[in-house]
Formats: structure tokens, C-alpha cells, sequence
């Protein structure tokens, strides 16, 4: 069994000796690791691996055999959540199960302590608030928690007033387009960009620009 971190991909060209593979992936959210960790004393650790073996000993085969069993029928969907526990509880009390354990509350801190320096350097991106949530390993409720914990903001509104902001920078230090300075600070749409501009500063970006160029010369 071997563990990735979201955002991480495998590809192997292992083929067996009969020519026959078969794989088994399963997904866990965060909030099924979350309620997994709710059982476990908390920890500050912020250090894990990019992957993780587990040996696959005769608990998880015998886990496994009867999952498949499981799903062969076509109602067995209200299952999901509690064998996804019951494998990561199985993995918990396997021979590597407290280094997999603290693996995961490490992956819980550094998600979770990385989301400021994170939006601060990507601000200015042109992505919406669940590729963000996406990116730092959050569903949507999650990160729109969280960051409201971090900025005491919402993210829809943090995002606007600090791409409002290096874009009145850049206004009045370059001379750079209104439609380069939009793309510079995420926004694709330049007329939504100006938009918000308008509502921020009360006046359309090129006016705004030809103001302060008439100060500096002032």
C-alpha cells in the first residue's frame, strides 16, 4: 500500500509475470482524516514524507476482499464514510500505524499553517476561490474557514481589495494598460475589472491613473 499526499502522481511500467494487475485507490478527504484524527492526541508536527509504504499484512487483504464483495451490489454507496475510518484505523494499528498517524496530523499543521504565506504570494493569480481551496489542500468549507480564522475576512472580499490594491500601484508607478495591469492582478475579464476598481476607488482605473500622473508632475 502506498500513500500520496494530494497534489502528488505516480506511473509505473511494473507489469506482473501473468500479465495481470489490479489496483485499488480510495480517496480521503478532509474531513474523513479530520474525524480520523479526532480520536488521536494532537501534535504540533510539521515534518512528513512525500510518500508512505504500508505493508499490506493480512487485515488489510481481508479488508479489502470484503469491500470488493461489498460493492459488487448496487446500493452500497452509504458505506463509503465508514470504510474509509475503518481502513485508516486498520492502518493505524498496523506495524508503521503511529508514524503513519503523525504523517497525517504533520500534513494537517502544514496545510493549515501555510495558507497566509500561500494567498500573500499568490493573490494575484487569476484563479476563484475553490481552485484556492483546491490547491491548499482544503475542501471548500474547510479553507473558506480557515481563512476567515487567518484574515478575519472573507476570501471573495480579501481577494478583490488586495488585487485592488497592487492594481493602484501599479497605476500610478507604471504606465503599463489598464488590460495588462487587469491580467496582472488575476482578473481575465477587464470590464469586471473595472468594475471593481470603480466600487473600490470611485473612479475607473485609466482616470484614476491620469490623476496621479498630473500630482507627480504637480
Amino acid at each position: 500500500m502506498v500513500l500520496l499526499p494530494k497534489g502528488l502522481y505516480a506511473i509505473t511500467d511494473i507489469i506482473p509475470d501473468d500479465q495481470c494487475f489490479e489496483a485499488i485507490v480510495f480517496f480521503f478527504d478532509q474531513e474523513i482524516t479530520d474525524e480520523f484524527l479526532s480520536s488521536f492526541e494532537k501534535s504540533n508536527s510539521t515534518h512528513s514524507t512525500c510518500t508512505f509504504l504500508i505493508d499490506y499484512n493480512e487485515n488489510l487483504r481481508l479488508y479489502t476482499d470484503t469491500l470488493l464483495a461489498l460493492y459488487k451490489g448496487k446500493n452500497a454507496h452509504q458505506f463509503t464514510k465508514p470504510k474509509l475510518l475503518e481502513l485508516l484505523h486498520l492502518i493505524s494499528i498496523s506495524e508503521k500505524g503511529d508514524a503513519f498517524v503523525q504523517h497525517l496530523i504533520a500534513l494537517k499543521n502544514r496545510e493549515r499553517l501555510h495558507i497566509k504565506k500561500f494567498m500573500l504570494q499568490n493573490f494575484e493569480k487569476p484563479l476563484d476561490i475553490v481552485d484556492y481551496a483546491y490547491l491548499t489542500g482544503r475542501s471548500l468549507s474547510t479553507f473558506q474557514r480557515d481563512f476567515k480564522s487567518t484574515f478575519h475576512t472573507s476570501p471573495k472580499k480579501w481577494l478583490i481589495e488586495k488585487r485592488m490594491q497592487e492594481a493602484s500601484q501599479l497605476l500610478r508607478t507604471t504606465s503599463d494598460s489598464v488590460t495588462n495591469i487587469a491580467y496582472q492582478v488575476g482578473y481575465e475579464n477587464v470590464s469586471h475589472f473595472i468594475k471593481a476598481f470603480h466600487k473600490l476607488f470611485g473612479s475607473s482605473p485609466k482616470q484614476y491613473q491620469i490623476q496621479n500622473r498630473k500630482n507627480t508632475l504637480i
